[in-house]
């Protein structure tokens, strides 16, 4: 699947599948309807499913997440407590699945069933935006990978399993961020799932979130990077010592 995105002033125009850019407007419009003020997603302003084409308001002034370390290198609290916020913005995009369903309708081709939910399905680093003016939460697309199956409904686990392995994977800006911050990567995955279990009520198992998170990175590896399984096993990664 190719994706291409450029902006236009304060628009931002996203080139795809048609079919895909249909269900990512439609979660949009979903998320802006219980967002209720924990987070803001760009407003889909036209989508032209023929040509492949959908425009959206651009979230001004917003930066990836990992930003933050940035901005905050004498703040480990401001962070941790960043990342609680963005573990409560995912379980509200759980806890409302059935508003997503109604959006999606016919474009939702797995029914909704118990113990699952309609997925961001890429709730990682690139996807989760804070502006660092008031460390508003935003959000964006939210489109499965595509080697991820099923693409739009599962176990909530999926989605957390997304967000740790960015925290605790060998991705190098997050081991220099949290290195330069004395903060354990171990204390942001904690703060990112009390966050979830404070909106969901819901706690989440540390090993099986930790697990789905090793599983979720092997993919990628494998599939996701496309690379040959003796070259993707050879990278095995290993989680930071500082857990």
């Amino acid at each position: 699947m190719i994706v291409r995105v450029r902006v236009e002033g304060d628009v931002v125009v996203k080139h795809g599948p048609g079919a895909e850019l249909v269900r990512e407007a439609r979660k949009l419009r979903a998320y802006e309807e219980f967002a209720g003020g924990l987070f803001v997603v760009p407003r889909p302003l036209a989508v032209d499913e023929e040509a492949g084409v959908m425009r959206m308001s651009r979230l001004e002034g917003f930066v990836p997440v990992v930003a933050a370390f940035d901005a905050s290198k004498d703040a480990p609290r401001a962070v941790a407590s960043l990342f609680s916020r963005t573990g409560g913005v995912l379980a509200r995009i759980h806890g409302h699945s059935e508003v997503t369903r109604r959006w999606l309708a016919d474009a939702l081709t797995t029914p909704v069933t118990a113990g699952h939910v309609v997925l961001h399905g890429d709730f990682g680093f690139s996807n989760v935006l804070v502006r660092l003016s008031d460390s508003t939460i935003g959000v964006i697309d939210p489109t499965p990978a595509p080697y991820v199956e099923p693409r739009d409904v599962g176990p909530p686990i999926r989605d957390l399993a997304h967000m740790t392995s960015c925290l605790l994977g060998r991705r190098g800006s997050i081991i220099r961020y949290a290195t330069a911050l004395r903060l354990p990567r171990r204390r942001l995955l904690e703060a990112f799932l009390d966050g979830y279990a404070a909106e969901s009520g819901s706690v989440p198992s540390w090993d099986a979130v930790v697990e789905a998170g090793q599983e979720h990175l092997r993919t990628y590896l494998v599939r996701g990077a496309d690379l040959p399984r003796p070259i993707a096993s050879a990278t095995a990664f290993v989680w930071a010592k500082t857990l």
